[in-house]
């Protein structure tokens, strides 16, 4: 049986690939995500430091927790 299996998976995959050979590769690649204007305002903005402000304070709550011991 495996023998046979292998020999419809092969065929399968012979016709698979013969029936795409007729198709040319795409050769156009993807265009940017957004224009050079739109990309530098977003850096302006990101080294303007309005996220990092929030993203570099760690606060560490210490008490007992909130959070049942037997989850289920």
């Amino acid at each position: 049986m495996h023998a046979l299996a292998f020999l419809l998976g092969s065929r399968a995959l012979d016709l698979a690939y013969s029936s795409n050979a007729g198709r040319p590769p795409r050769e156009e690649g993807l265009g940017p995500i957004a224009s050079p204007e739109t990309a530098a305002a977003w850096r302006r903005w990101r080294n303007g430091g309005a996220a990092t402000d929030v993203e570099r304070r760690i606060e560490v709550a210490h008490g007992p927790s909130t959070v049942k011991a037997h989850p289920g």
